[in-house]
Parts: C-alpha cells; sequence; structure tokens
C-alpha cells in the first residue's frame, strides 16, 4: 500500500488545532483564513484533506472555501481542480501543479467548523517496491516505511541499490534517502529507456538530503526505476548502506487507488478519483461511457449523460436517440425527420399523408398514389374498386379497413354466393314447371 505524507504538519500555520491529528480540536465561530506556508523548504502539492465539524451535505462552491496556493513568484493556478466528498465529513481537494510551492491560504465559510487539514504532495511509491542489489531481495528494509531498519548492499565488485517502480506510478515529484553511512551516491532516475535526472551526492549518516525533480516536463513521465551506485567505484569499500529510501509522486492518468490499480474504464477520455468519466471516447455515453450510441449522423458523437444524437441520425433511423426506424419511407431514400418522423423523400409503395402512415392500397399501379392527407391515386382504382381514393367496393361499401386480400376474398365469396344461389333459382323454376 502507498503511504501518504503530511506536509501541513510540518508548515509553519495560522491554526495550530487543525494540524495536531485530532478530529475533535476544531475551529467554532471562526471566519479568518487559514494558512500553512514552509519557508525553508518548497514543496509539491497533490491534494488537500479536510475532516468537517458538520456533516457535509453538498460540495463547498469557491467562493464558500478558496484555496490559495503561492509560491515567491506568486499565485500558483490550480489545474483540473476536483472536489469531491469521501465521507460523510471528509472533502477531498485534487489539483494539479508543475510547480513548487511555499504558502497554502484557506478562506471562506467553510473554514468555520473545520478540524484537520492534511496536505499532500503525493504519495510514497516505493513503499514495498522490487528491489534489485547484489542479490533480489524481498520486503527490503529501504522500502520498508521504518527509518529505523537498514541494510547494506555488499559486493566484491561495485555495490548499488535499484529500485522497480509499479507500471502506473509517476513517482517523479521529489526522493527522500535516509543514509546509513557517509557514501557519495551517482543518483539515476529512468523513465523507460530516458535518463530524466542524474546526479552525483555526497550523504553525510542518518541525514534526508532531497532529490528534487525541477523540470515541469519530467514530472508526468512514468518512472520505471531509480538507481543508487557508489560514486568512487575504486573505494576499498564495497558496502552501500541505506534505511529508507521514499520516492513521493502519485499514479500516472487515468490510474487511481493506493497502488495506482484502479484504472479509468476503457472508453473515457478522462475521469476523476471516482472513475467517473468526464468525457467519453467518440460513440459512447454514460457515467462510465459503457453505453454505445446509436445511429447518429456524422461523426457517431452523441451526448454524454443522454445519449442524444446531437447531429442528427443517419439513413433510415429516427427519435432523439435514433433507436427508432423510419417509418414507410421511399425505399431508395428512407431517411426521416429525427424528431416526428416525417419522411424527407415520399412514401413508400401503397402508403400516404405527411407521416407515411395512411395506406392506399387499392390504387391501381402497384397502389401509387399523391402525397397528401386527402389522397388520390394516380392510375385510377384496382378492379372493383372506386370513389376518390378508391376505398368504396363496386358495391358501395367502405372498405378503408379491410386489406386487399380480405377485400378480394369478400368479393370473391360475393361473386359465389350470387353464381350459387342463382342456379339454385333457376333449377327451383324447372321443378316447378314440370
Amino acid at each position: 500500500m502507498g503511504l501518504k505524507y503530511d506536509i501541513a504538519r510540518q508548515s509553519s500555520t495560522t491554526s495550530p488545532q487543525v494540524v495536531d491529528n485530532d478530529t475533535t480540536t476544531c475551529l467554532r465561530s471562526s471566519h479568518l483564513p487559514v494558512s500553512f506556508s514552509w519557508p525553508e523548504r518548497n514543496h509539491y502539492f497533490r491534494f488537500i484533506r479536510f475532516y468537517h465539524y458538520q456533516p457535509i451535505d453538498k460540495i463547498p462552491k469557491k467562493e464558500e472555501l478558496n484555496i490559495l496556493v503561492e509560491n515567491s513568484a506568486g499565485a500558483v493556478p490550480c489545474q483540473d481542480e476536483q472536489r469531491i466528498r469521501s465521507g460523510s465529513v471528509i472533502l477531498d481537494v485534487y489539483c494539479t501543479l508543475t510547480d513548487l510551492i511555499s504558502k497554502v491560504t484557506l478562506s471562506g465559510q467553510f473554514i468555520n467548523g473545520l478540524c484537520t487539514v492534511y496536505i499532500s504532495p503525493g504519495r510514497n511509491l516505493a513503499i514495498l517496491s522490487s528491489v534489485i542489489s547484489h542479490k533480489t531481495i524481498r520486503n527490503p528494509a529501504i522500502v520498508d516505511g521504518n527509518v529505523a531498519t537498514c541494510s547494506s548492499s555488499n559486493s566484491k565488485e561495485n555495490p548499488f541499490w535499484k529500485v522497480m517502480f509499479r507500471t502506473h506510478a509517476y513517482a517523479n515529484y521529489y526522493y527522500t534517502i535516509w543514509n546509513k553511512g557517509d557514501f557519495t551516491y551517482s543518483t539515476s532516475i529512468v523513465s523507460g529507456n530516458e535518463s530524466i535526472m542524474v546526479s552525483g551526492r555526497v550523504f553525510h549518516k542518518r541525514e534526508i538530503l532531497p532529490l528534487l525533480v525541477t523540470d515541469p516536463q519530467n514530472l508526468y513521465k512514468p518512472v520505471t526505476q531509480l538507481t543508487l551506485e557508489a560514486d568512487d567505484k575504486t573505494a576499498n569499500n564495497k558496502t552501500l548502506g541505506l534505511c529508507e529510501l521514499r520516492a513521493f509522486g502519485d499514479c500516472a492518468p487515468n490510474a487511481y487507488g493506493l497502488d495506482c490499480d484502479y484504472r479509468c474504464p476503457d472508453k473515457c477520455e478522462q475521469c476523476d478519483v471516482q472513475l467517473t468519466c468526464i468525457g467519453c471516447k467518440k460513440g459512447y455515453f454514460g457515467q462510465y461511457c459503457q453505453y454505445k450510441c446509436n445511429k447518429c449522423a456524422g461523426d457517431t458523437s452523441c451526448d454524454k449523460l443522454t445519449g442524444v444524437c446531437t447531429h442528427g441520425c443517419t439513413h433510415r433511423y429516427r427519435g432523439n436517440n435514433c433507436n427508432h426506424f423510419c417509418i414507410n419511407c421511399n425505399e431508395q431514400n428512407s431517411s426521416c425527420e429525427q424528431i416526428n418522423g416525417t419522411c424527407l423523400n415520399g412514401c413508400r409503395t401503397s402508403f400516404t399523408s405527411h407521416s407515411c402512415l395512411k395506406n392506399c392500397p387499392y390504387c391501381e399501379g402497384n397502389g401509387s398514389c399523391e402525397r397528401h392527407d386527402e389522397f388520390h391515386c394516380n392510375f385510377g382504382c384496382i378492379y372493383g374498386a372506386r370513389g376518390k381514393n378508391c376505398y368504396v367496393s363496386a358495391f358501395g361499401l367502405q372498405i378503408i379497413t379491410l386489406p386487399v386480400s380480405i377485400y378480394f376474398l369478400s368479393v370473391a365469396f360475393f361473386l359465389i354466393a350470387i353464381i350459387y344461389y342463382g342456379c339454385r333459382s333457376q333449377s327451383e323454376l324447372e321443378v316447378v314447371e314440370e
């Protein structure tokens, strides 16, 4: 697990009760700003955690909780700020900064009731990492989180220590080393096959010496390993002793969790620390981008939350989400209006009206009729039908609700009945005459 490192307790602060690690000592009836400063050493800033006296019902707005981050050059802008409730009385504010900071000032009504403030420059991603010296060591003392336990790398040749970081770690904000003896080291920090910082340092016994990554371009590269070697390789002393090495940084973009093993959903462009997608890749929508856009036109993009196609539908589809077929539209080009479904290029054979929902099956010429609400057949009626729209039978019956097949069966049955009863009447007449 990654150990977090609190720089608020190392600061000079105007409100000592919020850094005493006691959530019962809180600021009451106070609206004065609370500041934390580090006059002797600047730090990186990753996130700040607040413990409040009252349950946090809603995330405070910036006018309710203003966070001013500064260094010697002035205010340092907070990029990609995220405010998240991590518990009933816990608020986390995440920030992406590329500059070292020397002061943090809090103001606003949220200060009233503040119990504890925790400021993190990142997490110790070296904890329980794989370590190689002259042999691979399991659970080595130099990355166990305890500065009182030490180890030595003994070698007949050149002693070294190599810490192998996790795949998704950006452990490159800064490094601190607790030395076991008076040794001169050369350090190498590697991102992939690229060395991003090489420096020779003289470490004194048990002194904490920071290695800072000062080039902003190197802050967001995944670090794979850090190597410490004896600087004087001709020395008779073939021992290199360390008590603790800590590497402060954070997870790679779109990776979260104490071990950076929680990843954003595959279809996210970016997500927050709760793995909720901030944006979806093209063609997807939903809180976790888990749904696929329907038949949207153009680049198949849709609204991230609702799935509504913002640029219309593709051929043959309609509806807000383009999840319905166009009805009875022209077979050659069956496009229709997205919302009301009106066919844009006429109706298919045997249908009419602006919505193409009215049927005209009794027209001659495969049901060819004019597209109007009160239509008429272009080439007259089929045999047995008459009237303006051919919905009246030759016998004066309305056949508007009858399908063509039923209509013809009715006509055939009627003719057969006439013939049958005609023949029967004739036979009865001949019997009477005899």
